[in-house]
């Protein structure tokens, strides 16, 4: 071998990697608030499913700011920014999360770090959501009027309803210019189908999927495991 021989492409599969991250987390796993009606994944959870598909060293996160409003001191804002590593190609997600300052009685904060521990630990949970993680768990309004005339949520999960569930994290993390981008190229290569649901071909998913992450992230080159083709956003 000389140094002057070309280094092999390794075929990352995108889209496995993609489904992987947004596969639903089991009852056993989640968590309930009975005071705000919500089911939760622990945070713990959430990194345990970012170091298991990505790995440890493919993934981090940066803090961009951590705040308490002068007009509401009573709650901790934080505003973290996710990045991960699928083979060659980088990609980032923000998110924007909150933790109630606890008082004691005399008026003291219980334990400020905690509060933005907390607020920390909701926003990169947000910043996950836009990749998949959790997703089930915090579906937006704007997310279900998307497709509220042909989703149907299985009881069993087909294949067709993982890949869009991958499909919708790219969605909801997508401008209103960026979805209206994607709605356009749907239209022009699916006519008459309506929106992507779960009713889909799995092959109209995954064109769709690429197709979100090349106007998301433009200059990205993938490689289709299935073919060897390589995909340039």
């Amino acid at each position: 071998m000389t140094t002057e021989e070309a280094t092999p492409v390794v075929s990352i599969d995108y889209d496995k990697i993609m489904a992987e991250l947004a596969e639903p987390f089991p009852a056993e796993l989640l968590r309930e608030n009975p005071a705000k009606r919500l089911t939760y994944v622990p945070i713990a959870e959430v990194i345990a499913r970012l170091n298991r598909v990505l790995g440890v060293q493919n993934w981090s996160t940066e803090i961009l700011r951590a705040w308490r409003e002068p007009d509401h001191p009573d709650w901790v804002i934080s505003q973290v920014r996710l990045t991960i590593r699928i083979g060659s190609q980088t990609i980032t997600r923000e998110g924007i999360g909150g933790q109630q300052v606890k008082f004691r009685k005399s008026g003291d904060v219980v334990d400020l770090g905690d509060e933005f521990k907390g607020a920390y630990s909701d926003a990169l949970k947000k910043a996950a959501q836009s990749l998949g993680v959790g997703l089930e768990l915090a579906r937006t309004d704007e997310a279900l009027a998307y497709v509220e005339d042909t989703y149907e949520a299985p009881a069993e999960p087909t294949p067709e309803s993982k890949v869009y569930t991958v499909l919708k994290g790219h969605i909801d993390s997508m401008s209103p210019d960026q979805k209206m981008e994607l709605k356009t190229w749907w239209g022009s290569m699916y006519p008459g189908q309506g929106a992507p649901s779960t009713t889909s071909s799995l092959d109209a998913l995954n064109a769709a999927i690429i197709e979100a992450v090349k106007i998301t992230t433009p200059g990205m080159i993938a490689v289709n495991p299935n073919t060897g083709e390589s995909l340039e956003g």
